[in-house]
């Protein structure tokens, strides 16, 4: 039987040589900082891994022992989303793990780049730095966002044309088209109202990426506008809501308000044979609320759950139950991760459906400025 280690002996990371040898080697950049005092400007660099240097530009490993007045006194103003020195502080304090996303870095002589910093409490006021960069990530978000304006627009051009002209042949020959081509015509109209659906999907989809910053939102007030603004279909789907306590979250409101309109609209869209019943309820979790919209509809089977987050993927006919082009749960999806958040569904067929989404208590800033320094 192996000894039981002896807890009077506290183990210091730093001066572990498997440690350092794991931290030397690793892929990302790692850097060790002390908060001597209650001041930012007195955190001091005490270790850096070879790779913090080759991301940053900067000889970091010859700087270890300066404080970061020495070294990044402009940091000290940074805005508290991207204020380095003062996570540190807190991450001292608390000896609680934080994760900042997109922490720009550059100047005249550094190109800029993108990091998501990782800080860990390490004890006696000592926290590591983990950065991964993630520019390539924006780099293809924003692409991806480019694409879609693009698509959308010079796609949008030619499908208004044909539309135009087609209503013009109609005009123009009136009593004289027969059965046959007025059906002709429709299914043109038809695929052209599909494709317009496509491609507005997929400007929403890219959209879903350009949230604001977030902010003290009452998920409650939300909800209150979302029913006003579906209150026809609802009331005519004879809706009745449970509400449970909802909390205030930190979010883009346009995000929260987009998907939460998404889940109610399915709920409506996909309703059985019978009243609808929404319930929305939250529920605390670590670091984190989960909210949950549930429903008494159709339901999805369960080879199903997962691709209909997928983008353009369909349930059902395009004519059936309102149509769509399957993007709804794609654009809920994609907001809920942009803001660092998760989301789930659980469902019956014939009994329901059940969507949870996360909420951090910090968020991810999910759409960086468009230059930084």
């Amino acid at each position: 039987m192996a000894p039981k280690p002896d807890p009077s002996v506290e183990l210091d990371p730093l001066s572990a040589p498997a440690w350092r040898a794991l931290v030397d080697r690793a892929p990302f950049g790692v850097t060790v900082w002390h908060a001597e005092t209650d001041a930012p400007a007195d955190v001091r660099l005490i270790y850096a891994n070879p790779q913090a240097t080759a991301e940053s530009g900067l000889p970091m490993g010859d700087r270890v022992g300066q404080t970061v007045g020495e070294l990044f006194p402009s940091g000290l103003d940074a805005p508290e989303a991207h204020n380095i020195p003062h996570a540190w502080l807190r991450v001292a304090d608390r000896e609680q793990g934080e994760t900042m996303e997109a922490v720009p870095y550059g100047d005249e002589t550094h190109p800029l780049r993108w990091f998501r910093i990782h800080f860990v409490p390490l004890g006696e006021r000592r926290v590591a730095s983990v950065y991964e960069n993630v520019t390539r990530q924006i780099a293809a978000r924003r692409e991806l966002e480019q694409f879609a304006d693009v698509a959308s627009h010079d796609l949008q051009a030619p499908l208004r044309n044909i539309a135009g002209f087609v209503d013009l042949l109609v005009g123009a020959l009136g009593d004289q088209l027969a059965a046959r081509p007025r059906r002709f015509v429709h299914h043109i109209r038809s695929g052209v109202s599909q494709m317009q659906g496509h491609l507005k999907g997929l400007l929403s989809y890219a959209r879903a990426g350009r949230s604001a910053a977030g902010e003290p939102v009452a998920i409650g007030s939300v909800l209150a506008e979302v029913r006003q603004a579906l209150r026809q279909p609802l009331r005519e789907a004879g809706a009745t809501f449970e509400i449970g306590a909802l909390p205030v979250v930190t979010v883009p409101r346009v995000a929260l308000h987009r998907l939460l309109l998404n889940l109610i609209e399915n709920a409506v869209k996909y309703r059985a044979d019978r009243a609808l019943r929404v319930g929305v309820h939250a529920r605390r979790r670590e670091r984190a609320w989960a909210v949950t919209v549930r429903d008494n509809g159709i339901g999805i089977a369960p080879e199903m759950q997962i691709e209909v987050f997928e983008m353009f993927r369909r349930l059902h006919p395009p004519d059936d139950r309102g149509g769509g082009v399957g993007l709804g749960l794609a654009i809920c999806r994609r907001s809920v991760e942009l803001w660092g958040g998760e989301i789930t569904l659980q469902s019956a067929p014939g009994e329901g459906t059940a969507v949870t989404f996360t909420v951090p208590d910090q968020l991810r800033a999910s759409d960086p400025p468009a230059a930084a320094t």
